[in-house]
């Protein structure tokens, strides 16, 4: 499934000297984002059982996909910058599969393995920033959903490009800096933002809440011949972006996103620097006129595999979003499922 790519694109390394110096800016500061917090808790981030094999392009035998990382859903505040310690966070489950400052989904491949649309969209950017994410690219899918594919070795698409349901638009790899700074012990992995109305969003859900992934919370590449067609445009209130561009500190970013001119890919970009430079920005409104709502709309970034299986127990998920709603909780605080699982309830900051 994985395709051959050079050691320099795969940690992003090409060309050279701006890759160090982005490199430089993650663990430094940049004046404007405060330097990566790391503790000795972050060393549970590494899993060799999952990133040696990996690295070594072997993958499970039984066709599903690595979850390495969850969307943490007790997270710091934002202006504290980025946090790779694991102090309170929780994942949609009430497990501590994530860390401090992570709003994304981790999906752990070989280097060079396709990675897909998740739903159709255009693509708003290619980028590629060294201590936010590495070669990035950035879908619009309309109806207030973007996604964002990071640590990729090559982007396969160019700015503007429409893509519909399932189709390629970059191969993974671990570009970024702790790409560079944790091989082997960190594994190459596909990380995937979502965006719902302009503000991170988990695409999982526990009981109660809708999933955005289209089967539930065991998400399943798109089938063949289902293109999908785009959502309606999102709903950008446009008052409420040029104020957050305005809020700016940094003025190199404040021009580049002045100097958009199509209101659809403004607000967007907006959402997404918000993302990876929360605190370059001094005021943080709501970018949308009206909330779309969570809905079923994402599949599996890949193609090939069975489903998912998560890092830290191996078992497949048991939260089933809101069909999970009438699960019977334990006066123990774990709730039990019928096939004998259990997870533990999620617990408050306080």
């Amino acid at each position: 499934m994985a395709r051959r790519v050079g050691i320099l694109d795969v940690f992003g390394l090409r060309p050279l000297g701006p890759a160090l110096k982005q490199s430089w800016a993650a663990l430094a500061g940049d004046g404007y984002t405060p330097p990566t917090q790391f503790g000795p808790s972050s060393l549970r981030m590494f899993r060799p059982w999952v990133s040696l094999p990996l690295w070594l392009r072997r993958e499970r035998g039984d066709g599903r996909v690595w979850v390495y990382n969850l969307f943490n859903r007790n997270p710091i505040p934002r202006d504290e910058g980025y946090s790779v310690k694991i102090t309170d966070c929780r994942d949609f489950r009430g497990g501590q599969l994530t860390y401090d400052g992570h709003v994304g989904t981790d999906f752990a491949v070989p280097p060079g393995t396709p990675v897909r649309t998740c739903a159709p969209g255009v693509v708003r950017s290619v980028q590629k920033e060294m201590q936010r994410g590495g070669l990035k690219v950035v879908v619009d899918h309309g109806d207030g959903l973007i996604t964002h594919s990071n640590h990729l070795a090559r982007a396969l698409v160019r700015p503007g490009q429409t893509l519909a349901r399932g189709e390629v638009l970059g191969l993974s790899g671990m570009s970024s800096v702790d790409g560079i700074l944790f091989f082997p012990w960190l594994a190459p992995h596909l990380h995937l933002n979502v965006l719902l109305d302009g503000e991170p969003a988990d695409p999982f859900a526990p009981p109660g809440e809708t999933p955005l992934w289209r089967t539930g919370n065991d998400p399943l590449p798109a089938p063949p011949g289902d293109p999908g067609a785009r959502g309606e445009p999102t709903r950008w209130d446009m008052a409420a972006v040029d104020a957050a561009i305005r809020s700016v500190l940094d003025p190199e970013l404040r021009r580049e996103l002045e100097a958009i001119d199509d209101p659809q890919a403004q607000g967007c970009a907006v959402a997404t620097a918000r993302v990876f430079r929360y605190s370059a920005f001094g005021d943080h409104p709501r970018l949308v006129a009206r909330p779309h709502g969570r809905r079923p709309r994402l599949d599996l970034p890949f193609d090939g595999y069975r489903g998912i299986v998560f890092a830290d127990d191996g078992s497949t998920p048991i939260p089933r979003g809101d069909s999970a709603a009438r699960e019977p909780t334990g006066i123990d605080g774990i709730s039990h499922d019928s096939r004998g699982g259990r997870r533990f309830a999620p617990k408050s900051r306080s």
